[in-house]
C-alpha cells in the first residue's frame, strides 16, 4: 500500500512540476515594428504561445509614446499651449459616452507636465 501511494505521490509531483514548467509568463515591450509575432517585442524574448501567459502593459506602452511625441513637439519648437493643443492620443485610450471631458483633462495634464519636464 506505501509503494503504490509513493508512486502516486511522484506521478502527481512530477506532472504538477510539468505543467509549471510548460506555461511562461511574457511582457509585451513593443519595439520599433509593433508586431506581436516578432520575438524581440516580447520579454523574454519569444512569441508566447497559446499555453503561455501574455501581459501587455498598454499603459506603460501609449506614455512612452506619449513622452517621446512631446519631445519631438519641444524640438520642433512648439510652444507648451501647442504642444498641449496637438499631443494627444484619444484615439488609444477611450472613455465611456459621456466622460469625454476627463479625457480632455487628463490629456491637458499630461502633455502640459511633459512639456514642463522635457523643456527645461
Amino acid at each position: 500500500m506505501f509503494k503504490k501511494g509513493l508512486v502516486l505521490a511522484v506521478m502527481v509531483t512530477m506532472f504538477a512540476i510539468n505543467c509549471y514548467a510548460a506555461t511562461i509568463n511574457s511582457t509585451w515591450v513593443g519595439g520599433e515594428n509593433g508586431s506581436w509575432g516578432q520575438a524581440s517585442n516580447w520579454s523574454p524574448a519569444g512569441v508566447p504561445s497559446s499555453a503561455d501567459k501574455a501581459y501587455i502593459d498598454t499603459q506603460r506602452f501609449n506614455l512612452m509614446e506619449w513622452e517621446t511625441a512631446v519631445a519631438a513637439a519641444v524640438a520642433e519648437g512648439w510652444s507648451r499651449e501647442e504642444t498641449i493643443e496637438r499631443v494627444h492620443f484619444r484615439d488609444k485610450c477611450s472613455v465611456d459616452t459621456g466622460q469625454e471631458y476627463k479625457m480632455d483633462h487628463i490629456q491637458e495634464n499630461n502633455a502640459a507636465a511633459l512639456y514642463d519636464k522635457l523643456s527645461v
